[in-house]
């Protein structure tokens, strides 16, 4: 046996919706009177007209597309954070290693001068430390 198929709230108002069978089957908003496309379905012995107008009314393309979107950006949003997390990461790593090289005298002084400007930037990309 099929499980009853629930009426959504009116998508405008919030209303509640009944089902009316005039010849024709739809859905209307008992609050606001906005009605879903009427459905006809010649010997309607087992309800089909019922589902299908139930369907129509429940059918929200709209909501369905944001949703969908959502998740998508969500999706987007958790991989942009963990490549963030992996490049800062990186970030502190490089910025060990170059003042690790600052007590190694084997290097030219310019290469010093290049080396402290390099982690400086590093610093103010991670975050403003200095």
């Amino acid at each position: 046996m099929s499980e009853e198929l629930k009426l959504l709230p009116c998508p405008f108002c919030g209303g509640t919706p009944e089902l009316i069978d005039e010849g024709y089957k739809v859905v209307q908003c008992t609050k606001c009177g906005v009605a879903s496309k009427a459905v006809l379905v010649l010997n309607d012995t087992h309800g089909v007209g019922n589902k299908k107008a139930k369907k129509e009314w429940n059918t929200r393309p709209i909501e369905d597309a944001i949703r969908a979107e959502l998740a998508i950006l969500g999706f987007n949003l958790d991989n942009a954070l963990t490549r963030n997390n992996a490049l800062e990461n990186e970030l502190t790593e490089t910025v060990l290693w170059l003042e690790s090289l600052k007590h190694n005298r084997d290097f030219p002084e310019w290469f010093y001068d290049q080396m402290h400007a390099h982690i400086n930037v590093l610093r103010h990309l991670k975050g403003g430390e200095k």
